[in-house]
C-alpha cells in the first residue's frame, strides 16, 4: 500500500469504524508507543533515560494493520493569538502517528485547545498574515477529534475551528 493511499483509506473513513484504546488511568496499560529521552541530570544522576508514550491508539476496524497513536506533547506552550482565545488560553500541540503493520509512515501534529476540549489543525500563514491549512489536513484532524472525544456529530470541533479565523484552501497536504 501507498502512503497516499493508505492516508485516503483513513480520511474516508468514519469515527465508528476505530477503535480507541486509552492507555492511561486505572486499570490500562502502556500503549507501546514511545518517545525516549534523557534528562541531563535527575536526583543527582547524569543522563537518566525517560520515557513518554502515546495515551491513546486507535485500530482501524476494517483493517487492522492500520493503527494511529497521538497523545505525546511536542510543544507544551503554543503561543499563538488564535489558539489562546478560548476560556482556557493553555494550547499545547501533540503529535499523531500512523501506523501501517507496525511501522511508523505519518507523523502530523495538532494543537489542543482549551483545557484539552478540542483538538484543531495547525494553520499556516499564507500571504498578508493569513491563516490557511490544506482541506485535507482539516478532514484529517476533524476525523480524529471525533474519534479522540467520541464525538458523534461535528458541533464541537466546528465551534471551536469557527472562532480561529482559519481558512480552508485547496493544496496539497503532503
Amino acid at each position: 500500500m501507498k502512503l497516499d493511499e493508505l492516508l485516503k483509506v483513513i480520511l474516508t473513513s468514519e469515527p465508528e469504524q476505530w477503535n480507541r484504546i486509552s492507555c492511561w488511568g486505572y486499570g490500562s496499560g502502556p500503549s507501546y508507543k514511545d518517545k525516549f529521552d534523557f534528562y541531563e541530570a535527575y536526583n543527582g544522576k547524569e543522563n537518566v533515560l525517560k520515557v513518554e508514550s502515546h495515551s491513546d491508539i486507535c485500530v482501524f476496524r476494517e483493517d487492522i494493520d492500520i493503527t494511529m497513536a497521538y497523545g505525546i506533547t511536542s510543544n507544551e506552550d503554543f503561543k499563538a493569538e488564535w489558539a489562546n482565545q478560548f476560556p482556557d488560553p493553555s494550547a499545547y500541540s501533540n503529535i499523531l502517528d500512523v501506523f501501517y503493520r507496525g511501522s511508523l509512515v505519518f507523523r502530523e501534529s495538532y494543537l489542543v485547545v482549551d483545557g484539552g476540549r478540542c483538538e484543531l489543525p495547525i494553520p499556516n500563514y499564507g500571504q498578508n498574515g493569513e491563516l490557511t491549512i490544506a482541506k485535507d489536513y482539516y478532514d484529517f484532524i476533524k476525523l480524529f477529534e471525533k474519534i479522540a472525544n467520541g464525538s458523534i456529530n461535528d458541533k464541537n470541533f466546528n465551534s471551536y475551528f469557527n472562532q480561529t479565523g482559519i481558512k480552508i484552501v485547496e493544496e496539497k497536504w503532503i
